[in-house]
C-alpha cells in the first residue's frame, strides 16, 4: 500500500510540474474546448431542437464566446448516440438535432460548424 502512495505522489508532482510550466515563447499552443451534443449538454439547447436557425445562432454565440476567451480549437461531438450531426448514408440524423432520430435535417451541422469555425 505504501509503494502505491509514493508512486501516486510522484505522479502528481510530475503532472503538476508539467501543467504549470509556461509554454515556450513563440511556440504554438492548443487551447481547446469540447462542445457536447449528447443530451443537448452544450448544443443545441432543448429549445432549439428542430429549429435550424436558432441552432445556428446558438453555435455562433458559442464559437464567438470561446474565441473571446482565447480558445483556438474546438472538439465538436458529431456522433452523440449512434447517430450523426451530419448527413450520412451509414448513420441516422441525430434526434438531439431534429427531435426525431433519422428525420432529415435541414442542414449539415458539421459542415456549418467547420465553415464558421
Amino acid at each position: 500500500m505504501k509503494k502505491h502512495s509514493v508512486f501516486l505522489l510522484f505522479l502528481l508532482i510530475i503532472l503538476n510540474s508539467t501543467f504549470t510550466t509556461a509554454p515556450l515563447q513563440g511556440a504554438p499552443s492548443f487551447r481547446g474546448a469540447w462542445i457536447a451534443s449528447v443530451a443537448n449538454i452544450d448544443w443545441p439547447s432543448s429549445q432549439a431542437i428542430g429549429q435550424p436557425q436558432l441552432q445556428q445562432q446558438e453555435m455562433l454565440f458559442l464559437l464567438d464566446s470561446l474565441q473571446s476567451l482565447g480558445i483556438n480549437a474546438i472538439i465538436f461531438q458529431v456522433r452523440p448516440t449512434a447517430d450523426a450531426l451530419y448527413q450520412s448514408e451509414l448513420e441516422p440524423v441525430s434526434h438531439w438535432l431534429t427531435g426525431k432520430q433519422g428525420a432529415n435535417g435541414e442542414y449539415d451541422a458539421l459542415e456549418f460548424v467547420v465553415t464558421e469555425a
